[in-house]
């Protein structure tokens, strides 16, 4: 069982230590592992939650849905520990069922935005939601005309610009998108910061992560081929204009998305040996490290934002 954004080792004396969960959280995780939940870690670097939440203060650090609705938390009091679930509901009901949809979970501002998604009918909702913890309400948006999105595949919360940057595939494009959450419903609420050549469709999976310093890694993996992992270090300037500046290539897979720190990023990989289900380790890359020398094959478009 994995802990997927949740989880901290201490190293004493040459041993690792990992801590120990209680029954209804470890069966959370494993719940996590099989697909019966959705699990949304906070978007937000343990730095900054250090930074805001004092010593011994309870707080919201993931969510755990059911479906479409939010049927409990994962709280903490301690950045050490894993937090521990409880039961949750609310009586105002969510978004409506639907696929290829984006979450992303604030526990600075303890509130999850969900962005997009394809009904049914494979019409898509043109919507957003919002859901205070405090309150228990949901709130729902329709975006203006013209913004509509498409299938989401990753979702992250920037505290600082309060917005939600995601990435969607519209046409068989992958896109680099930015709901302004903290703006009104008005032209320009979702923007498209960038557009992807067609060397980034073979990765199944794709997602961000934010780092200590308000950049974000885009991570692709699940890959096709040789090549199964790639990591491209995206910068954001204080005027919130975004560039792939740095981009790594991998022909090792790894489970999930890496931990970002201020000097680089660590991933859990797992070696890819015909025989054996080896055991995953965990994998290591500095900023520094990785290349600012990109294919042109590889570039995105960026647009004007």
């Amino acid at each position: 069982v994995s802990y997927p954004g949740d989880w901290r080792a201490t190293i004493e004396a040459g041993s690792v230590s990992f801590p120990a969960p209680d029954a209804a959280t470890l069966q959370h995780y494993e719940q996590v592992r099989t697909g019966a939940v959705r699990h949304v870690a906070a978007s937000e670097d343990l730095r900054t939650l250090d930074r805001v939440f004092s010593n011994g203060a309870t707080f919201v650090r993931s969510l755990g849905l059911e479906g479409q609705a939010v049927t409990r938390v994962l709280s903490t009091n301690q950045l050490d520990a894993l937090p521990v679930r409880s039961a949750w509901s609310t009586a105002v009901a969510g978004p409506a069922s639907a696929s290829s949809r984006g979450y992303a979970f604030s526990a600075t501002r303890q509130r999850l935005y969900v962005i997009g998604g394809q009904l049914l009918s494979g019409a898509p909702t043109n919507q957003a939601w919002t859901l205070d913890l405090g309150t228990g309400l949901w709130q729902s948006y329709t975006l203006p005309a013209g913004e509509t999105v498409g299938g989401v595949l990753g979702a992250s919360y920037r505290w600082q610009d309060g917005s939600v940057y995601f990435l969607d595939r519209s046409g068989g494009l992958l896109r680099l998108r930015r709901w302004n959450a903290a703006r009104s419903l008005t032209t320009g609420v979702i923007q498209t910061l960038a557009t992807f050549p067609s060397s980034w469709n073979p990765f199944s999976k794709v997602d961000l992560v934010q780092t200590p310093t308000g950049n974000m890694l885009l991570v692709a993996w699940s890959g096709t081929g040789s090549e199964k992992t790639r990591v491209g270090l995206v910068t954001v300037s204080k005027s919130s204009t975004v560039t792939l500046t740095k981009l790594v290539k991998s022909t090792v897979p790894i489970v999930a998305p890496p931990g970002a720190g201020r000097t680089g990023y660590t991933a859990v990989a797992r070696a890819a040996i015909a025989t054996t289900a080896p055991p995953p380790y965990a994998a290591s890359v500095t900023y520094a490290g990785m290349s600012s020398f990109m294919a042109t094959a590889d570039l995105p478009t960026i647009h004007v934002h």
